[in-house]
């Protein structure tokens, strides 16, 4: 990509890794494909190998991204996405979140990697990932937990000092009721 970037110059060059989806990236997804066999199952399929005790979605999520990162031509979409996924930062290893990390790497953050920052809000917001890690799925009415309205707000837009501590209760009451259903054949938010 440095030898596109020098003989098409800078601009087409940007205009090209913008344009991501255009991109032939076909002998890495192959290459995903055959070592990865994890990446395209069901959340339930990773919720039934967790409880298993078998984390082999988390280590293949890992290994996926670094071979992303090293050897795809959508260099400014891996980048995006690494950038996406440290700032709706979900802790790996927190006791659920392993099996859900995977299925947010696929279903919120790759497909707004590049798109809009509202698309990608709304999405993480019912990421069984993030509801486990920041314990969203045990908000109530009668016991609104704060820590996603707290993330929410502090780390994911508006930053600190923009909002009170009433808002951080009033938003942790606007998403009481959100729960994961591991009964689906899929992972199903309720709100």
């Amino acid at each position: 990509t440095g030898i596109r970037a020098s003989t098409n110059g800078y601009d087409a060059y940007l205009e090209w890794q913008l344009d991501h989806e255009s991109i032939d990236d076909s002998e890495l997804q192959t290459r995903l494909d055959s070592e990865f066999a994890t990446l395209d199952e069901t959340p339930r399929r990773h919720v039934l190998r967790a409880w298993d005790g078998n984390y082999d979605m988390t280590w293949e999520l890992l290994n996926a991204t670094f071979l992303r990162q090293a050897t795809s031509k959508r260099q400014l979409y891996e980048r995006m996405v690494e950038f996406w996924s440290d700032h709706f930062n979900i802790y790996l290893f927190k006791d659920g979140a392993e099996m859900f990390k995977p299925i947010d790497d696929r279903e919120v953050i790759r497909p707004n990697a590049l798109g809009r920052f509202s698309d990608i809000v709304k999405a993480s917001t019912r990421s069984p990932a993030m509801l486990t890690y920041l314990d969203g799925a045990f908000s109530f009415a009668w016991a609104p937990n704060e820590n996603y309205a707290r993330e929410l707000m502090e780390l994911h837009t508006l930053g600190v000092d923009n909002f009170t501590q009433q808002d951080v209760k009033k938003v942790a009451r606007c998403f009481t009721g959100f729960t994961i259903d591991y009964n689906l054949s899929h992972i199903h938010i309720h709100e």
